[in-house]
């Protein structure tokens, strides 16, 4: 039996700069990666898997410190079994890479960088396996790297294994196929008993056991999230290789959430009544939640409105409060304090007010305000 940590886009070095965080929050999201990366290592051992992989974006950038690179092989060193490091396109390797340099230079002889395309046996560290990598030499690429790999013949002894980064179509975005694009005939192409992926930051298969016998790849998905569009707790890859059967668990990881809420209100203490416990289970000191509300309300209860927020914003970590689609309830009494009496304005939405037709009340209400502006 063959146990495989599997897990990738782990983004260490991620700045979280140009969003409106505090720079404490700041602070503990770009710890929390290096943390994060820890506790992945932790994982493994206990689970006494034999081969840790990271399938690309161990890094969020070329330039992450010096500290920060000696640091991450620091951690990595302490997985008792062989560690192998593929460059994705965020931290794509080239040969005068200081991040790399320096990642190679401290590194013990069982964490391994997968920087070239040729096979890799692992029977030096005990590990009937053969690993084939795809790794990245740019950001951006229209041609992915796994088309050498079906060249090379194989001993059925071993097991042979496929590391790459990038988008596979019908499954991850990459509308503009500039993401090292594969196709699930190419990767079946390899012939390869497995393929492991990174750049997809949600897993697949997406259910938490999965036969992966007749699958043939897999993405881990990121072990940390990192924003609103990641709503998950975050995911690694426990996968098991038997002789007649791939079988693969997925691990919650993450420490902080992300969780976006679309919310219509027709008064102001819906959003008061708003209940985290079901939405998520996070605590709210790690929590952090954006609320896009919709709707409308008197200019009453618009007043009130920042008073309620407030304490909203007592239950998590970070609130964000998009208020652009948010309207005024249009009434009789608004409609009398706005507009003069006899105006075309006035006459019309009276006239739709009288109707009770809400929906083009609040159209009509709308369109005349853009005129006069």
């Amino acid at each position: 039996m063959l146990k495989v940590f599997h897990t990738g886009d782990n983004h260490l070095g991620m700045t979280f700069s140009g969003r409106n965080y505090s720079k404490d929050l700041r602070n503990q999201l770009r710890q929390a990666r290096f943390d994060n990366l820890q506790k992945l290592v932790t994982i493994a051992n206990e689970e006494k898997c034999h081969l840790f992989i990271i399938a690309g974006d161990l890094f969020h950038r070329p330039n992450v410190s010096n500290k920060r690179v000696i640091e991450t092989v620091r951690i990595l060193s302490e997985f008792n079994g062989c560690v192998v490091v593929l460059p994705g396109n965020h931290d794509y390797f080239h040969s005068e890479s200081n991040l790399w340099n320096t990642f190679m230079e401290h590194t013990p002889e069982h964490v391994l960088v997968l920087k070239d395309l040729e096979p890799y046996s692992l029977e030096e560290f005990g590990l009937n396996i053969v690993l084939y990598p795809a790794p990245c030499n740019d950001k951006w690429s229209c041609e992915n790297k796994i088309g050498w790999i079906e060249e090379h013949t194989r001993s059925n002894d071993l097991w042979h294994l496929g590391i790459a980064h990038g988008s596979v179509k019908g499954i991850s975005p990459d509308f503009d196929e500039r993401y090292f694009p594969m196709s699930e005939e190419e990767i079946r192409k390899t012939k390869l008993d497995h393929i492991f992926l990174g750049h997809t930051h949600l897993p697949y298969p997406e259910k938490s056991i999965v036969d992966l016998s007749s699958v043939g790849f897999s993405y881990a998905g990121t072990s940390e999230p990192d924003g609103f569009d990641c709503n998950h707790p975050g995911y690694a890859r426990l996968t098991t290789f038997n002789e007649d059967r791939i079988t693969s668990q997925c691990i919650e990881t993450g420490e902080f959430r992300f969780k976006e809420l679309d919310l219509e209100i027709d008064k102001v203490e819906e959003i008061e009544e708003i209940n985290l416990n079901n939405i998520t289970d996070s605590p709210s000191e790690k929590l952090l939640l954006k609320i896009n509300i919709t709707g409308a309300i008197s200019r009453e209860e618009y007043r009130e409105l920042t008073a309620s927020i407030e304490n909203l914003r007592t239950k998590a970590l970070h609130l964000d409060v998009n208020l652009d689609n948010l309207q005024f309830e249009v009434t009789k009494e608004s409609i009398a304090d706005e507009f003069s009496e006899g105006s075309f304005p006035y006459m019309l939405l009276n006239r739709l007010a009288e109707k009770d037709d809400r929906t083009a009340l609040q159209l009509a209400d709308e369109l005349i305000g853009r005129v006069r502006e």
